[in-house]
């Protein structure tokens, strides 16, 4: 174990606490952002403050909080300023600039690009709430999803997802989906598409 900054802590094979106050456990686990914190096999925390807690959990922008496996894992671009909570198997991984947005659930708000949204709900505005909404008849212009190369968790491959990009929008339900800024999506498989407007119920749609 490698505890290189002041008063950090490393516990573990091959684990690194290389900024000051960081504390880092878990096999391979690094803390490397300003009194950060990375728990769990191969989990990061890289910037300032950034809590990882997980296997393969990636606190990728200041202040961003990832608990469960992959979840923060693999951002696409980073915001300057972070302060995303992911809560769950691959919340909120292969962000596109996200920051400020809270996703809780199984790839919640996974590919997203945006900021200030709250997700909550399996697959919520992921590749998977893309697909529904599309089997279901909605036009792909109207959702205006965008196809996006990854790094695939967990792995050295790539893959492809479908990116959303939402702000200030919230979407609560299994496959729920919103998509326009100010955007409301309640239920499972709802679509919020339009901006500011409001989808409440199960398959419910807004433009």
């Amino acid at each position: 174990a490698n505890a290189s900054g002041n008063n950090a802590v490393a516990i573990g094979q091959s684990v690194s606490a290389t900024a000051d106050v960081a504390f880092a456990a878990g096999s391979s686990s690094l803390a490397s952002g300003a009194a950060s914190l990375a728990i769990g096999d191969r989990a990061k925390a890289v910037n300032v403050q950034g809590i990882a807690i997980g296997q393969l959990a990636e606190a990728s922008s200041a202040w961003d909080i990832s608990i469960g496996r992959y979840a923060g894992t693999n951002p696409v671009t980073l915001a300057k300023e972070g302060r995303n909570v992911a809560i769950g198997d691959g919340a909120l991984r292969y962000g596109i600039g996200a920051n400020n947005n809270i996703g809780l659930g199984t790839d919640a708000g996974a590919g997203l690009n945006g900021a200030g949204n709250v997700i909550l709900g399996t697959y919520a505005n992921a590749t998977q709430a893309v697909d529904a909404a599309v089997s279901a008849g909605t036009p792909e212009n109207q959702i205006e999803a965008k196809s996006v190369t990854v790094t695939v968790s967990g792995s050295t491959n790539t893959g492809s997802v479908k990116s959303v990009t939402a702000n200030n929008s919230v979407v609560i339900g299994t496959r729920a989906l919103a998509t326009s800024a100010g955007s409301v999506a309640v239920g499972q498989t709802a679509k919020g598409l339009g901006a500011t407007t409001v989808a409440v119920g199960n398959s419910s749609r807004s433009l």
